[in-house]
C-alpha cells in the first residue's frame, strides 16, 4: 500500500513538473543525454560517449545529466566537445526529498532539447524514466524496462 501511495505521489509530481503556461521553443540542435547509474556502469559507458558524439551528434549541442557520485571523474577526465551543460543528480535526494525531485524534473522540463536519450536500462519509472518523461523533447529514447517485479499500477503507468 505504501509503495502504491509513493508511486502515485511521484506521478502527480511528474505531472506538475510538466505543466507549462507558455510555449517553449525547441532547439533542434540540442540532445539531452541521461546516464545516472552507478560508477561501474559509467566506467563501462564512458568510451561510448565519444563514439556517440562522433556518430550521431557531431554538430549538435549536448546537455548531459549524470550521477553526482562520479561528477569529479567526468569533469576531470572527460573532454567531450559539444557538451554545453552538465547537471548532476543526487539519487538519494531524488528518491527521498520531494522538493529536490520536483525542482530537478522542472529543470529538465525547461531544457530546450529536441531529443532526450536515456542510456540506463531502467527497471522502474521512478527514476531515470521519470527524468526522460519530464523532458519536453519531442523524441524520447530509452528502454521499455523490466516490469516483472513491478506493482500492477506501475505496469499500467509504464
Amino acid at each position: 500500500m505504501l509503495n502504491t501511495a509513493k508511486l502515485l505521489i511521484y506521478e502527480v509530481m511528474l505531472l506538475m513538473a510538466k505543466i507549462r503556461f507558455t510555449k517553449q521553443s525547441t532547439d533542434n540542435d540540442t540532445i539531452l543525454l541521461i546516464k545516472t547509474d552507478e560508477l561501474g556502469d559509467y566506467i563501462l559507458f564512458r568510451n561510448y560517449i565519444q563514439l556517440f558524439i562522433a556518430t550521431y551528434a557531431q554538430n549538435k549541442k549536448i546537455i548531459f545529466i549524470g550521477n553526482e557520485l562520479w561528477k569529479n571523474l567526468f569533469e576531470n577526465f572527460e573532454q567531450h566537445p559539444g557538451i554545453i551543460a552538465t547537471y548532476w543528480v543526487n539519487k538519494k535526494k531524488f528518491k527521498s526529498q520531494m522538493p529536490y525531485r520536483y525542482r530537478l524534473l522542472k529543470l529538465v522540463n525547461r531544457l530546450s532539447a529536441a531529443t532526450a536519450i536515456n542510456f540506463v536500462y531502467s527497471r522502474t519509472r521512478r527514476f531515470e524514466d521519470a527524468i526522460v518523461s519530464a523532458s519536453s523533447a519531442a523524441i524520447k529514447i530509452g528502454y521499455a524496462g523490466n516490469t516483472d517485479n513491478a506493482l500492477p499500477l506501475e505496469k499500467l503507468l509504464n
